[in-house]
């Protein structure tokens, strides 16, 4: 009987954590978005090295940097 307690006490304290940690994960506001006067307009055309997608760029705040997909960098076209 006393097992069968211990059971359900580290099974309840096993969800409630789960749930508390997914709760915090999502109760993170998201990035705010950049100043639209901080964005220089390009066309830089990028294409995947791996899968071959393809993806354009039309604005970037600062220095522009090859995203990254497929775990790894993209290749300007």
């Amino acid at each position: 009987m006393i097992w069968q307690v211990l059971i359900a006490i580290t099974i309840f304290l096993v969800v409630f954590a789960a749930a508390h940690w997914v709760i915090r994960m999502l109760a993170v506001p998201p990035l705010p978005e950049p100043d639209p006067d901080d964005l220089d307009e390009v066309e830089i055309a990028y294409a995947c090295a791996v899968c071959g997608m393809r993806l354009t760029v039309t604005a970037v705040a600062g220095e522009s940097k090859a995203p990254r997909h497929c775990m790894e960098e993209m290749e300007p076209v």
